[in-house]
Order: structure tokens, then sequence, then C-alpha cells
């Protein structure tokens, strides 16, 4: 069918015509390949699809649909929650103070999501880089204060919020235990605490699965 036929086709055929290609995306073609032994949860964020988010974790759209087998792949809306292959390198990352002091968990919090968890303890409690890796942010941020962002490889990143000072500089090569910043309570904070993020591929998870 040629550009100019399809778009003086019928109304009602130009609309099925996405569907149409979805259809053949997911359908493929042989046998289907076994699913990802282990999954993790992945929340839906604004210009999301299920085809990025397919390619983003290394699958098909076809393999993404049957581990969502309720999801509607041409309708999916910010905060659904999917099912996604866990990354194949597992992270463990060491407590990102020496004596943690735990007073707020991850998920939702006074009707917000909360993407992190967060560690007291005096101003000026030395803030510790949870693995090695380099630092790809160094400065302020909005609501975060004075931020610290490590990238750790392999789709992993750790954030270290609300310092009074951050002591190392974007390009960086920190090593694990490495002060890398002052506890403080810039930016949004209700007292002085390090708000501390695991990501993965920019996806907040929750950070007590991967402290050790």
């Amino acid at each position: 069918m040629s550009l100019l036929s399809t778009l003086k086709a019928p109304r009602s055929l130009r609309l099925a015509l996405p569907l149409l290609i979805l259809a053949l995306l997911l359908g493929g073609c042989g046998s289907n390949p076994p699913l990802p032994s282990e999954t993790q949860t992945y929340y839906v964020k604004a210009g999301d699809t299920f085809y990025s988010i397919a390619r983003r974790y290394g699958i098909s759209v076809k393999t993404l649909s049957r581990l969502n087998p309720d999801a509607n792949p041409s309708r999916i809306e910010i905060g659904d929650k999917l099912k996604v292959p866990t990354d194949a390198v597992v992270r463990h990352f060491a407590y990102p103070v020496s004596h943690p002091d735990y007073s707020s968990g991850f998920g939702m919090r006074d009707g917000r999501m909360h993407n992190g968890v967060d560690f007291r303890g005096p101003s000026g409690t030395s803030v510790l880089a949870a693995g090695q890796g380099k630092v790809v942010f160094s400065g302020n941020m909005r609501g975060y204060g004075r931020i610290i962002i490590i990238d750790h490889g392999g789709g992993f990143q750790t954030v270290y919020a609300h310092n009074s000072v951050n002591l190392v500089d974007k390009g960086e090569t920190v090593q694990q235990g490495q002060p890398v910043a002052r506890m403080g309570n810039s930016g949004h904070a209700n007292g002085t605490h390090v708000h501390f993020e695991v990501r993965i591929h920019g996806q907040a998870v929750n950070p007590m699965s991967y402290l050790r």
C-alpha cells in the first residue's frame, strides 16, 4: 500500500494500522524463547513506550508483553508497574555512612514517591561512596540541595543528597568508602541526613536490596 493510498484510506483502516504493526511485533515467528528467570519492578515514566522499555532492558516487545500479560502495550500510563529482567550483574553496595541510623524508607510518603532511603546523623558526618565509580554530577539540584551522583557501570548509579558540602568534583574516580560529602540539610530536607538512592538505567530502586 502506497503512502498516498494510505492517506486516502478510510479512517478506521488508518487507526487499525498501528495495532497491526504492534501485533506483528508481538507475534514474531518461531517458538517463544524462555522468559527471564528473575525480574524486578519498573515504574513507567513520562515518554516511555513498550518498545523503549524493552530496548532499555535488551528484550523484545514480545518478551516484555509475555512478562506482563495484563498490560496493554498501546496504553501504558505514568506510574504503571511492569515486570522487567533483573540486571545480569547483581551489585552490592556499602552503606553511605559508617554508623547507619535509618530514618526514612523507600516508597510512598505523604502521597509522593520517596525514591531513596535516609540516614540521619550529626552535621558534618562523612558521607561515603557506596562503591567504586566515577562522579558524573557534583553540584546543586532542585529539591536535592547539594548532591553527588556516582556512576558504577552496568547501568548502576548511586545518589547522595542534602549535603552540607561536596568533597569531590565531576569526573573524579572514587573508591568504596571514600568520603565524598559531609552530611547536611541543604535542599528540601527535614533535619540533617543523607538521602541515598540506587538507580538502574535511570530508574530508582529500593537501595536496601543492594546494601551489604
